[in-house]
């Protein structure tokens, strides 16, 4: 009985992806709740221009490949099959040049997940240091390689490297959960990514189809998907250029033995761009019922607070 629940909650999983946190003095009309930002202080790294520098060489060719659904070597987390290329122009941008250059190919700079994932496929791909889509609390954005597969620093987002690119990977949620079930992980992490699709892309509508017909939201107990639509409609019109992106989740299943109770719970580490500004938090999304609809939203941790990259 519960190896069968397990697999009717895979292959019925969806993911909802939040929007931003909160944020002082907006607009009266912007309707999700923020979080006060603290002004950067005068000369600090995040306020510094971009430095400027001679013309980059083209990094070593990463071509345009497919990685299988796998495990990070060496490491418990778990991802989908997902494409990967280096782009010309990739040397020497900064974290948001290398955001545009991807998203012009439809694909985004690859997170940290997703970049080891390729590294232990490809050691090749650690001789070259790359940006990811990861950040590292107030410290910056994670970059990897750029001597081997272990080499990790950390970088401000406006600071320009001639021998620093960015791998473009399609869009790939990692998942860490003690269930192992492949069709659990693949069902899961394809809701997640559909899911963050449609947040990227802005739809009210297509966030809230997977709600319940009550749920937590940002701190309002029992909202209704009526409520839930209008407050990302409201959002979405106040920031026209906000998208997220969802590194790795930590999936885990309450099972209560009964499916109108049974329900699973991920808790992502969320990056958040809109207006120039850039926001990182734990988000936790908790799912329930015969027809897995999300039951509660909350980012119960800031990991970075608004400020630009």
């Amino acid at each position: 009985m519960k190896a069968s629940l397990i697999c009717w909650i895979a292959v019925s999983a969806v993911v909802a992806a939040g929007v931003g946190c909160k944020k002082r003095e907006e607009p009266a009309d912007d309707p999700i709740p923020r979080v006060a930002r603290s002004s950067p202080a005068a000369g600090s790294a995040a306020a510094a221009p971009a430095a400027s520098s001679a013309p980059a060489a083209p990094l070593p060719p990463v071509p345009d490949r497919k990685l299988p659904a796998g495990k990070i070597a060496g490491e418990s987390t778990w991802l989908p099959a997902f494409k990967l290329v280096r782009l010309p122009g990739d040397a020497g941008l900064t974290w948001l040049e290398a955001h545009a250059l991807c998203a012009s190919e439809s694909r985004e700079v690859c997170t940290e997940a997703q970049w080891k994932r390729a590294c232990g496929e490809d050691d090749s791909i650690g001789k070259s240091a790359s940006w990811t889509m990861t950040f590292d609390g107030k410290r910056g954005f994670v970059v990897r390689g750029g001597n081997s597969c272990a080499t990790r620093t950390v970088s401000p987002g406006f600071e320009k490297s001639p021998s620093r690119g960015a791998l473009c990977c399609e869009p790939a949620i990692g998942i860490e959960t003690s269930n192992a079930n492949p069709a659990f992980l693949g069902a899961v992490s394809a809701k997640l990514a559909k899911f963050e699709k449609a947040l990227n892309q802005r739809s009210a509508s297509s966030l809230t189809a997977v709600c319940d017909d009550e749920l937590e939201f940002y701190g309002k107990p029992r909202a209704t998907r009526d409520q839930v639509e209008s407050l990302f409609a409201g959002s979405f019109r106040q920031w026209p250029d906000q998208w997220a992106v969802h590194n790795v989740c930590n999936v885990s299943l309450q099972l209560k033995g009964d499916p109108d109770t049974d329900s699973w719970t991920a808790e992502c580490d969320k990056l958040v761009y809109r207006g120039g500004e850039v926001s990182g938090t734990i988000a936790k999304y908790v799912f329930g019922g015969r027809e897995t609809k999300l039951r509660s939203v909350t980012e119960p941790r800031l990991l970075r607070d608004w400020s630009p990259p």
